[in-house]
């Protein structure tokens, strides 16, 4: 079960910069931030109701809490490489 905390992980860091290039935000520092802010409040809910949801839901929580804080940091160092700013 471990492995798809993995996957999870890995699909949640290709959605955000999908997303975020397909609508071209990467101009848009605030609303990355919100997109960002939304993913990490679903995968903390999805934490914090633990015993009463499947595995899988627990393991896509991690992966989206994981995903979202790598994939954060990951923006922040493009924004700043890309723009100049953070």
């Amino acid at each position: 079960m471990q492995g798809s905390k993995g996957v999870f992980f890995i699909l949640t860091i290709l959605v955000q910069f999908s997303l975020l290039a397909c609508f071209e935000l990467l101009g848009y520092p605030y609303f990355i931030i919100g997109i960002m802010g939304l993913f990490l409040t679903v995968g903390y809910f999805l934490i914090y109701l633990d015993n009463t949801i499947s595995p899988v839901l627990i393991n896509l929580a991690w992966g989206l809490t994981l995903g979202t804080l790598v994939s954060f940091v990951l923006m922040i160092v493009l924004l700043w490489w890309v723009h100049g700013y953070v």
